[in-house]
């Protein structure tokens, strides 16, 4: 079955859109093969336009597939209700060179990096989690090592909706 994955409400509810969308370009598409038939003569071989629209469908139908499997082994986490450590659903502000930074962590497939979300799973991510106010972490980036030091940590729809 795979491996859990772990994400927020909010990310549980991206994929379950990004379900719809890929339903919804998979009956649009299938809704044009009659007529990718015909405008090639009626037949199914040696025309490009049925051929090129059987393709679209595969990769859609793949995606598709590969959407709900990945639903399938969904946990959504909560977010802690007052955090005492960086976990997932978590905004931690840390310092790097006396510059404050503010990271919001968050599930799989939630991560972006310019709104500062980023995934449990990334390696930064990994080095600091569990850390608490106070803590320090080296992490290596661009082969420097780099200290970084939690300031804070709040819940993360605290920060997202202030």
């Amino acid at each position: 079955m795979g491996q859990i994955v772990y994400v927020t409400k909010r990310g549980l509810g991206l994929l379950q859109h990004q379900a719809q969308q890929l339903e919804a370009e998979l009956r649009r598409l299938q809704s044009q093969t009659a007529y990718a038939a015909e405008v090639g003569g009626n037949q199914y071989h040696d025309n490009s336009s049925y051929e090129y629209l059987v393709l679209q469908i595969r990769t859609v139908d793949r995606r598709l597939t590969e959407t709900h499997e990945l639903l399938n082994r969904i946990e959504v986490v909560e977010t802690p209700q007052d955090p005492q450590w960086v976990q997932l659903g978590t905004t931690v502000t840390l310092t790097r060179d006396k510059v404050r930074e503010m990271w919001h962590i968050v599930g799989f497939g939630e991560g972006d990096w310019n709104e500062k979300r980023i995934s449990y799973g990334a390696a930064l991510v990994q080095k600091l989690i569990g850390a608490r106010v106070g803590d320090t972490r080296f992490i290596t980036i661009d082969d420097d090592v780099v200290a970084l030091t939690v300031v804070s940590i709040a819940r993360l729809e605290e920060v997202e909706h202030a």
